[in-house]
C-alpha cells in the first residue's frame, strides 16, 4: 500500500503510482480516522464531533470523486449511508459552532447595549440544540445500521472496492475527476454570483461551499503524488471553503437571533441585543462577500490548475 505521508518520494512521478492503489490508500485513512472519533462522539466531545464529521465528509467525496476506479455497487450505498451519518453529525456540531460565534458576537458587545439575559438565554438556545442532536446522533451510533455501516467501512480498507481495470497512471484515471470537481466548483460560484443579495444567494453560496470542499479534498487526495501544484489548489479551493463557511454560519446566527428575540419578547424582556447582534452579523456578511471574489478567482482561474489536464 502507498504510503501517503512519502509524497516528496512520488511526487511528479505520476506513473510510479497506480491509481486503484492511491485510492485505496486514501480510503482506508479515512476510515480508520472516521471509527477513531467514536468514542469522543459518544462522550459528548464537540472536537470529536467535528474530527468525525471531517472524516465523512472526506470519504464520502473520494467515493463520488474517483468513481470510475471503484465498484459501485459497493461504494455507492455506502455514499448515501455516510450521507445521512453526515447529517447527524452536522446538526451536532453547527449548534456547537453557532453557539460559541454567538456569544463571541455578544462579548464585543458593550456592557450597557446587553439589555435582559441575553447571554443565557443564547447559551441556553445552542446547548438544547446540541444536546438533543448529540442523543439523536448517539441514537444513530448504537443502532443495528451503524454496527453494519462500521463493518462495511473496516472492509474497505481490508478488502479494497477497487475495480480490476482501475490499474493505470493517476494522470490517465484521476486527474480528469479532479479537474471536473474544480470545474464544478467554477460554475457554482458563477451561478451564486449571480444572485442578488438574499435568501437564493445565500443557499447558491451554501451550494458553492460544498463544491469548494469537494474540489479541495479532491486534490488533496492526489498530492502525494502530484505535489505542491496540487497542494497550491487544495489551499484555494480550502480558503473558499473557509470564507462560505463564515458566511453559512452568519446565516445560521442570524436566523437563531430572530428566533430568540420572538421568544425574549413573548416573555416580556426586552429584543433590543438581539437586533443589534444581528445587525453586526450581517455587516460581517457583507464584509465577506467583498472578500469573496478575490479568493474564489484564485480557486477558479483556468490558468491556476493546469497540472489536472
Amino acid at each position: 500500500m502507498i504510503d501517503l505521508a512519502a509524497g516528496d518520494e512520488t511526487a511528479g512521478d505520476r506513473r510510479a503510482v497506480d491509481a486503484g492503489r492511491l485510492v485505496q490508500a486514501y480510503l482506508a485513512a479515512q476510515v480508520e480516522e472516521l471509527l477513531a472519533h467514536e468514542p469522543g462522539v459518544r462522550a459528548g466531545d464537540g472536537s470529536a464531533v467535528h474530527d468525525m464529521r471531517v472524516a465523512t465528509r472526506r470519504l464520502h467525496s473520494a467515493l463520488a470523486t474517483f468513481r470510475p476506479v471503484l465498484r459501485r455497487d459497493r461504494t455507492d450505498p455506502l455514499r448515501d449511508e455516510l450521507r445521512r451519518l453526515g447529517r447527524h453529525l452536522g446538526e451536532a456540531r453547527d449548534a456547537d459552532v453557532s453557539g460559541d460565534g454567538l456569544l463571541a458576537l455578544l462579548e464585543e458587545t458593550p456592557e450597557g447595549l446587553v439589555l435582559g439575559p441575553v447571554r443565557a438565554r443564547l447559551d441556553g438556545d445552542r446547548r438544547a440544540a446540541f444536546d438533543v442532536a448529540l442523543s439523536q446522533l448517539v441514537a444513530v451510533l448504537d443502532s443495528p445500521a451503524w454496527a453494519g455501516l462500521s463493518a462495511r467501512l473496516g472492509g474497505l480498507a481490508t478488502d479494497p472496492p477497487v475495480v480490476t481495470e482501475s490499474a493505470g497512471a493517476v494522470e490517465d484515471r484521476l486527474l480528469p475527476r479532479v479537474d471536473r470537481a474544480f470545474r464544478r466548483l467554477r460554475r457554482a460560484w458563477r451561478a451564486a454570483r449571480a444572485e442578488a443579495p438574499g435568501a437564493l444567494r445565500d443557499m447558491a453560496l451554501h451550494e458553492a461551499r460544498k463544491d469548494a470542499r469537494q474540489a479541495r479534498y479532491a486534490a488533496e487526495a492526489l498530492a502525494p503524488v502530484i505535489g505542491p501544484a496540487a497542494t497550491r489548489s487544495a489551499r484555494a479551493a480550502e480558503q473558499v471553503q473557509e470564507v462560505l463557511g463564515h458566511h453559512q454560519d452568519l446565516v445560521v446566527a442570524r436566523a437563531v437571533l430572530r428566533r430568540v428575540a420572538f421568544d425574549a419578547h413573548a416573555a416580556g424582556e426586552s429584543a433590543f441585543t438581539y437586533g443589534l447582534l444581528h445587525e453586526r452579523a450581517a455587516a460581517r456578511s457583507v464584509a465577506l462577500d467583498q472578500r469573496l471574489p478575490r479568493v474564489a478567482r484564485r480557486a477558479t482561474a483556468r490558468g491556476r490548475h493546469e497540472w489536472m489536464r
